[in-house]
């Protein structure tokens, strides 16, 4: 994202952008807190989007890596998943986590 003159971040195509750590922190936080939603790469993706100037979504793939990222440096912590009885692992899109203090 690049910042104007005025210190307003401006709208960008969101397959040309890098997502900087904070505005993923955010849109978890926001899905968690103020939306009540999981946040997993899907949801994450759609709330990013909403910064997109096309309104298009960010790669769920893509994000879910991201968020994977920011749970091994601890600023993410995986929410307790259902436990489905030996069947297969919860897909990496739908892993969700909550920042570190949103306990």
């Amino acid at each position: 994202m690049r910042g104007s003159p005025t210190g307003h971040f401006l709208s960008v195509p969101s397959d040309s952008v890098v997502i900087d750590s904070d505005l993923l922190l955010g849109a978890v936080a926001r899905l968690v807190n103020d939306a009540a939603m999981p946040a997993h790469a899907e949801n994450v993706t759609g709330e990013l989007g909403q910064i997109s100037d096309d309104g298009d979504y960010f790669d769920a793939r893509t994000v879910a890596d991201d968020l994977e990222e920011l749970e091994s440096l601890g600023k993410l912590e995986r929410v307790s998943a259902f436990d489905w009885g030996g069947r297969d692992a919860t897909a990496k899109t739908r892993i969700a986590y909550r920042t570190v203090d949103a306990q």
